[in-house]
């Protein structure tokens, strides 16, 4: 049976447990309860830095909100919108899904010649090149193309990202984060995730610090250095920046002789990069290219495609949405934010970019859930914007309509996404040693400078299943006292005997 044909009855059963969801009972049964909600609300009075708090915490057995401070305040999620984008591109598109990214060409082979261009064709997805299978997977293509007579292309590498929107930045973003990895521009054709790889080491051999790159060496970047060995034993210092909407990278600092250090750095226009990238590779593996790597957005006229010459899929969904929520992998969620709006929209929304169709998607399923989306506002699937507010009611519900999900490979895929405390991901240093929640708690993160949340399950010490939701918004200083905050709460529901 088609789960989708389920939904309709499944939304309407849903839709009875959260309209059970009530201001917790007075009487004695429920006496556990008030005795939680005192000593989490005293939690977070004591603490006082100027900013807000909203906490949800509901019984998944009864649909009881045990906890309820300020549920329904629209917050700045940061990374919790992951919960959203993940549960929304399960729902819709299934675990089972997966991207394919294909290699064509716009001419026949005359005298072991492309008698045109080569296309990458990108859908999206945020693995190729940097999940193991497809690390040298251009390398590869370039070297299967030769060893099957290919040693001349007349025309261009082009990389074509017609599936989203044009790469870039997402709205709200910073402009001082444009550099680092977990600002990465997204892209239907992403290499790499979009980012160079920088290694600068100081051996005592060598006169002055060396400094590696990958994807091998590419000559998109131009590295601008100003490094100094440091002697034996000092202290390791670096900085670095991308020149904004430039591939010029400035490095400066001191590496101590025998250290080391790694980093990552976006590009500019990964589409083009990616294009460049397999015009290297294909150089390398002796294939002349008499065109250039460029980007089909640049071109007057879209290649037309003849005749596929190769392609490969991405791992499934399931697992992509794992490193998502696991590692909270900001690339991924832009790109299967994008690929909501490219793949599962409805015909009222075409005129509409494919980040506003996705947003839309993930609008729609907290209203699904029971969630008001009056109080939300969303702007991007990874949570690096400020312009996102969503309540903690909103998150809860969504999570207490995945727990419930009539697709059990669904049910199970979101749930093994999130991180599960003390032992992997963002959640791999909390809720450490004794902690009552440790091995048992799975639940998102999210921070953003003054501002750090946390979303996900948690089960009593008798069994009972709650869905949370711990929002802290504009508090000043550093966010860890914020996350002691949220671990003490979710340590006190795992104690709790009901």
């Amino acid at each position: 049976m088609n789960d989708r044909l389920c939904l309709p009855l499944y939304a309407l059963c849903a839709g009875i447990l959260i309209a059970a969801w009530t201001a917790p009972a007075a009487h004695a049964q429920y006496s556990w309860a008030a005795q939680m909600r005192e000593e989490i609300d005293t939690i977070i009075d004591e603490h006082d830095s100027g900013g807000t708090w909203s906490a949800l915490v509901v019984n998944l057995e009864t649909g009881e909100a045990v906890v309820d401070h300020r549920g329904a305040a629209s917050m700045i999620p940061a990374s919790t919108v992951k919960v959203l984008t993940s549960a929304t591109a399960l729902d819709l598109l299934g675990p089972d899904f997966r991207y394919q990214t294909a290699l064509t060409s716009t001419g026949p082979v005359r005298d072991g010649c492309i008698q045109g261009d080569v296309v990458l064709h990108g859908s999206g997805d945020p693995s190729l090149g940097a999940a193991d299978a497809t690390a040298d997977l251009f390398s590869n293509w370039a070297q299967g193309l030769a060893q099957a007579g290919i040693d001349c292309i007349t025309g261009n590498v082009i990389g074509d990202d017609s599936r989203f929107d044009a790469p870039g930045m997402g709205p709200g973003w910073s402009w001082d984060d444009a550099s680092y990895a977990y600002a990465a521009q997204h892209s239907a054709l992403s290499y790499h995730g979009n980012v160079i790889d920088i290694a600068i080491g100081a051996p005592a051999r060598a006169e002055a610090p060396q400094v590696r790159w990958w994807p091998d060496s590419t000559s998109y970047v131009t590295i601008s250095q100003q490094l100094q060995r440091g002697p034996a034993g000092s202290a390791l210092s670096r900085s670095y920046r991308r020149l904004r909407g430039q591939n010029v990278v400035e490095i400066e600092g001191t590496i101590p002789t025998g250290r080391s250090t790694r980093f990552q750095v976006t590009v500019d226009n990964p589409t083009v990069f990616a294009a460049y990238v397999f015009n290297e590779a294909l150089r390398r593996a002796g294939v002349r290219v008499e065109g250039q790597a460029t980007s089909w957005r640049l071109l007057d006229t879209p290649p037309a495609v003849r005749d596929t010459l190769t392609s490969v899929y991405s791992p499934r969904l399931a697992r992509l949405v794992r490193e998502m929520n696991t590692e909270s992998n900001n690339l991924y969620a832009e790109q299967l934010v994008h690929t909501l709006g490219a793949v599962a929209h409805g015909d009222s929304l075409r005129a509409e970019s494919t980040r506003a169709r996705g947003v839309h998607l993930m609008r729609n399923l907290i209203v699904r859930a029971g969630g008001d989306p009056t109080r939300q506002r969303l702007v991007d699937g990874s949570g690096l914007s400020r312009y996102n507010l969503v309540s903690a009611q909103a998150l809860v519900r969504v999570l207490a309509y995945m727990h419930e999900h009539p697709n059990p490979a669904v049910r199970r895929a979101f749930l093994q996404s999130l991180p599960v405390g003390g032992e992997n991901g963002t959640l791999e240093y909390r809720f450490q040693r004794a902690s009552a929640a440790r091995g048992n708690v799975r639940a998102k993160t999210g921070t953003l400078s003054n501002n750090s949340s946390l979303a996900g399950y948690v089960t009593s010490f008798e069994g009972t299943p709650f869905a949370f939701a711990l929002m802290a918004n504009n508090h000043v200083g550093s966010t860890r006292p914020l996350r002691i905050i949220q671990d003490q709460i979710v340590n006190i529901l795992a104690e709790y005997p009901r």
